[in-house]
């Protein structure tokens, strides 16, 4: 266990630039195996904050560690023995703690440039020599540290957050969504991926301009919020385009659920100023069982289910599977085959008559467009499906080129 302290001890500093912190008081962990060590480095502290010390001691390092994941710090002081390991061993796990904003400060016995440099890249704010040390040196440090550990992360915010919804933007989605595969392939527990597609979205920027549309993203982030379980992690990816990971999954759960919920969800109307916009959501969705495909497939395969999901009419779910996986294959081989017949110059054109059944006088023709394949005859142009890039509309075009110079008549 944590030993929690408070100092009721009265002594005053026998120095006034050694006056206490000014409030609010900040709470404290001290990581020290050293019983006399701590002893010095509480009473300094006591000194510094007085009567409303918020310390708790960690004797050992998994204590210290356990400690910065249970409770929130605004500081923790580590001192570099710690048993088996070290204290920057310990910085340097505690910067991975999900939610950890603690300042961290190294101690040590000796004044080592290399252990100076080595706390810094493990994310320390400062390093102090114990030997050496000072009420004044320590209340600074702190301070100092503090403040800087604010600094850094109102910075990483702004890196790894989205301004408009405050969301995890794409940056933090990668590194989140690699670390939930690794878990997930470590634990046994099944992860889905779902990919949110905010409909109609086009359609309101329209309407009503950039700034309604920026109020539905921000309204749509508070309901994908309120839709998934605190586990859960939310970001959005790019323009109206959103993802869901959820983790630790038992098998008898199915993501459906968590489908079924956002969409009902994100029907519901939207107030924006003296209107009402109705946007809706499409969902592709994908799942890891351990042992599975890695990051990238799994992203792969949420977008290709999503792709299917706009195509089935909006405002529904998909979900990945090995059939889906084939039309996209086909899907994309057929827009290689177009893209090269364009570029090759393969298609012809067939002009067939018009008669007039009436006096059967020729009225006109229809342009066939044909695929030249070798070793074939020329025959009709694959279609492409559910072709969203146009290779089928630059194929026609390809194909018309070579109807330049027919007569007028015929």
């Amino acid at each position: 266990m944590v030993q929690r302290f408070c100092n009721k001890i009265t002594r005053m500093p026998s120095d006034i630039s050694e006056r206490k912190i000014a409030s609010p008081k900040p709470r404290i962990l001290l990581v020290e195996g050293d019983e006399g060590d701590y002893i010095i480095t509480s009473d300094y502290l006591s000194d510094i904050f007085g009567d409303d010390l918020r310390m708790d001691w960690a004797r050992t390092w998994e204590k210290g560690l356990q400690a910065l994941r249970d409770e929130i710090y605004d500081v923790a002081l580590v001192d570099y023995r710690l048993g088996a390991n070290t204290g920057l061993e310990l910085i340097a796990e505690a910067s991975g703690i999900n939610g950890c904003d603690a300042a961290m400060i190294l101690l040590t016995g000796e004044d080592s440039r290399e252990i100076d440099l080595q706390a810094m890249e493990a994310g320390a704010m400062d390093y102090l020599v114990k030997g050496s040390l000072t009420k004044v040196q320590l209340a600074r440090s702190i301070r100092y540290s503090i403040k800087q550990k604010r600094v850094q992360s109102r910075l990483s915010m702004l890196a790894d957050y989205d301004a408009l919804t405050s969301l995890a933007n794409r940056s933090l989605f990668d590194r989140h969504l690699a670390d939930a595969v690794a878990q997930s392939q470590r634990s046994g527990r099944h992860l889905a991926l779902l990919l949110v597609d905010i409909d109609e979205f086009k359609a309101v920027n329209d309407s009503y301009g950039h700034l309604a549309g920026d109020q539905v993203l921000i309204q749509s982030a508070r309901r994908l919020r309120r839709c998934v379980r605190e586990t859960d992690f939310v970001a959005r990816l790019s323009g109206d385009e959103f993802a869901v990971v959820a983790t630790n999954l038992e098998p008898n759960v199915s993501p459906a659920a968590i489908a079924e919920k956002i969409i009902r969800e994100m029907s519901e109307p939207i107030k924006i100023g003296g209107h009402e916009a109705v946007v809706g959501c499409s969902i592709g969705i994908d799942t890891l069982a351990p042992g599975e495909q890695g990051q990238e497939q799994l992203l792969k395969n949420a977008d290709l289910a999503l792709y299917q999901a706009k195509n089935g009419g909006r405002m529904t779910y998909r979900f990945f599977d090995d059939a889906l996986d084939a039309r996209e294959r086909r899907r994309k081989s057929l827009e290689q085959e177009l893209r090269n017949a364009v570029a090759e110059d393969k298609f012809l054109l067939y002009y067939q008559p018009k008669i007039r059944a009436s006096d059967h006088q020729c009225i006109g023709c229809e342009a066939l467009l044909r695929l030249q394949r070798p070793g074939q005859e020329p025959s009709l142009p694959p279609g492409p499906g559910g072709d969203r890039r146009g290779y089928w509309y630059h194929c026609i075009l390809g194909g018309l080129g070579g109807a330049r110079g027919l007569p007028a008549n015929g």
